[in-house]
């Protein structure tokens, strides 16, 4: 997890010192982590799996669902967090063309990207905050 974690910011810190500015847009986070032609069709047929097993699935279950992912090369590429809101929001889009926004299933899909954007949110604050050093303390 740790490996995880320290690769994403390396490779976030490697994209922003590209960028020029430091700062990378939210749409471009989320399509660099949002998955393409068969890696999509795989994913997206991996949650249809799913909702014919439980129409209705919790957060949870397409969190998990999400991190279970493998693909093709025996890889799980969406087992960390900061990859979460791009390949929701990308299995979203074809959900939306399938059945539409109205329902229950799509308010659940809605409600995991939320949660995906929160948890990342917290990631990154927490990272933040870790690499932020520490003020020395006042004397008494």
């Amino acid at each position: 997890m740790i490996q995880q974690i320290n690769s994403a910011i390396s490779q976030s810190q490697k994209t922003a010192a590209s960028n020029g500015d430091g700062v990378i847009k939210m749409d471009e986070r989320v399509q660099r982590s949002a998955p393409e032609g068969e890696e999509l069709e795989k994913l997206y047929q991996t949650f249809k799996d799913l909702l014919e097993v439980n129409p209705y699935p919790s957060t949870n279950d397409i969190i998990n669902c999400l991190q279970g992912y493998t693909n093709e090369k025996g890889k799980t590429p969406y087992a960390a967090i900061p990859t979460h809101t791009g390949a929701i929001a990308a299995v979203m889009e074809k959900l939306e063309g399938e059945i539409g926004k109205d329902g229950p299933t799509y308010a659940r899909f809605y409600e995991s990207l939320r949660y995906a954007v929160v948890s990342n949110g917290l990631l990154n604050s927490f990272m933040a905050k870790m690499w932020t050093p520490r003020e020395e303390p006042e004397p008494w």
